[in-house]
């Protein structure tokens, strides 16, 4: 169970795979753990066990939300006092004793006449690519005023570039807020560019010299375990047959202090593990869960 203290929250992101995208087509696993119904049934218990143990202070950060599952975690989360903001396939779920300060959903490309005014060319490029974010600053009598912030950036392994991208344009955005959380399905390894980018505050963009930010985020992972062995997906798709890797993160600024996290799931662990969803995974990726203190 979590246990309240003061200026703390419980963070979880999860990409529950849409409903739309459960398709037999593209997931290369048993075709009845991709049932709609089948995955229904082991979502809202998941999220209903999580509920019974909370004191209000948890937060969820769900990306590749589909129409139908919206409909029934919105009913599952109502019940237990919870509003939520939801665009496209990211939603954000959170306790209605939080006031919300702000609000913004977007379009990561809209970002960029602002933060890529002096490069045309990569304004054009990322046009193409029409994915969200949603930034929600928040505080209650009891936690201070932080800002949480979903995304789930292009999948396709071909569009690195554009990850890189849209990962920049958003962080440039999030400078503009003191206590940040940045999480959700980045779709790229720590190997990456955009782990780069995010950990070290540069990277260079090809042919177009560096990308700098200012947010100095750290993985919360890595700050407590001091690696990213955490596996957040292990599954089979078209692209990649066999595709295990850390690829979900959450990211936070220095006053952003990580308590623990739910058990790290490394890639030995998954040698035992049937690919997801499965029996008993609805998705095809693992959530994460983080107590966190706001400084």
């Amino acid at each position: 169970m979590f246990l309240y203290m003061k200026n703390q929250i419980r963070l979880i992101t999860y990409n529950i795979l849409a409903d739309y995208l459960n398709s037999h087509e593209f997931v290369l696993v048993n075709k009845k753990y991709l049932d709609n119904q089948y995955r229904e049934k082991l979502l809202s218990k998941i999220f209903k066990k999580i509920l019974e143990n909370d004191n209000k202070n948890t937060f969820f950060c769900l990306q590749e939300v589909g129409p139908t599952q919206l409909s029934y975690l919105t009913q599952i989360f109502l019940k237990n006092k919870y509003s939520h903001i939801s665009y496209k396939d990211v939603a954000i779920f959170y306790p209605d004793n939080f006031d919300v300060k702000s609000i913004e959903i977007n379009f990561i490309n809209k970002l960029a006449p602002k933060y890529l005014n002096n490069k045309p060319r990569l304004i054009e490029k990322i046009n193409n690519f029409n994915h969200i974010y949603i930034l929600l600053e928040l505080q209650s009598k009891n936690v201070k005023k932080f800002t949480l912030c979903t995304t789930h950036l292009v999948a396709n392994p071909k569009y690195k570039n554009i990850k890189t991208l849209q990962s920049y344009l958003i962080a440039k955005r999030l400078e503009d807020f003191k206590r940040v959380i940045f999480c959700g399905d980045f779709n790229s390894k720590p190997d990456s560019e955009v782990y780069e980018l995010l950990n070290t505050g540069e990277v260079k963009y090809p042919y177009y010299g560096k990308l700098k930010i200012k947010n100095n985020f750290k993985s919360s992972y890595y700050k407590l375990y001091k690696n990213e062995d955490n596996i957040t997906t292990h599954t089979a798709n078209k692209v990649t047959p066999i595709f295990t890797e850390t690829i979900d993160y959450i990211w936070i600024t220095p006053n952003i202090i990580p308590i623990k996290t739910s058990k790290v799931i490394t890639r030995k662990d998954t040698n035992n593990l049937d690919l997801m969803p499965n029996k008993i995974e609805p998705s095809d990726h693992f959530f994460l869960i983080n107590d966190l203190r706001i400084k």
